[in-house]
């Protein structure tokens, strides 16, 4: 470095101290956002993860009856009761 060459030591040590103080300043502030987000991401993970509601079959409104059965002959609607087989 030429500041030990010349014996410029005692007026750039300081500047230098202080330029890693401020970089290990940053770099804490940087890992504390990032634990952050981390803690804020799992939280709405599990959030998501967890049915509620009518969500509680993968997001779909069983509207229409499970899917996979055939509707009931005559269109879905019940015989009327006469009385006669």
């Amino acid at each position: 470095m030429l500041t030990l060459s010349d014996g410029l030591s005692d007026y750039t040590k300081p500047y230098f101290i202080t330029q890693r103080r401020l970089e290990s300043q940053k770099v804490a502030a940087l890992e504390k956002q990032l634990a952050e987000l981390r803690t804020k991401t799992a939280e709405k993970e599990q959030k998501e993860e967890e049915p509620t509601g009518m969500m509680a079959l993968g997001g779909r409104l069983m509207i229409g009856g499970p899917a996979g059965f055939a509707p009931p002959p005559n269109g879905g609607m019940q015989p009327a009761m006469t009385g006669f087989y």
